[in-house]
Parts: structure tokens; sequence; C-alpha cells
């Protein structure tokens, strides 16, 4: 299934490290393509069935080889497509949390922070 054309939210580019966990206890590491307040797309080495209820972890790395806090988030697969040796898949936020959102929003001003502030970026993406 290819990814909806509209955008809810706005997505930024970010290549963060990411654990996802599926409800069977699967542990697979992956890598953000981009973020928004509402979700994230990410690579992953196998695939991952749409509507599938996953956990995921992602923290980000900086420049001063510092790292945030891990987030953890409840999600939903909206869409699984192959790409290069892996699968891209999208991934909707379900029972955001204020406090959660906080954070996400929190996560997202931190890398425009670092990304403004170095010319390399914090794992900025292609």
């Amino acid at each position: 299934m290819e990814p909806p054309q509209t955008r809810q939210q706005q997505r930024c580019a970010w290549a963060l490290r990411c654990e996802l966990q599926a409800a069977d206890g699967k542990l697979q590491t992956a890598v953000t393509k981009d973020l928004s307040r509402s979700g994230l797309s990410l690579v992953v080495a196998q695939p991952v069935a749409i509507s599938t209820a996953v956990g995921l972890k992602v923290a980000a790395l900086f420049s001063d080889r510092s790292s945030s806090a891990p987030l953890r988030l409840e999600a939903t697969i909206i869409w699984c497509t192959p790409v290069g040796e892996g699968y891209q898949l999208g991934a909707k936020f379900a029972r955001i949390s204020e406090e959660l959102q906080r954070q996400v929003e929190m996560l997202m001003n931190m890398l425009q922070e670092e990304l403004e502030g170095s010319s390399d970026g914090p794992g900025r993406g292609p």
C-alpha cells in the first residue's frame, strides 16, 4: 500500500534511532525518516502488517554525542512498502497523552535548534 498523499501535520526529515516492538514481542531496530506531532515514518528490516499496534522507543543523538531521553510511544502501522533492502513504515501515534504530545513537540524543537546550530544537524536526513 502506498503512503497517503495528504498530511495532517508538518513532517520534518530526521534520522533518529528507534526501536519498534510488535504485540507478539518481536523487536526491530529502526531509523526514522521523518517525524510529526501525529506520527512518523521509519525503515526496518522486516515488514509489519498494516493495522498492527506497536510500541516505539525514539531517541535523538546530537552533534555533541549527547542523546535525548527516549520517548516511548504507542502507534498503529498505517502503511508498509518495500524500500531498498528493508521496508518503510508509516506509523500514527495512538493514545498519546498531553504529556507525551508535549514531549514530542519538545524533541522536535530540540532537533530544530540543533539543526540551526550545527552544520551537520542531528542525523538530518538527505
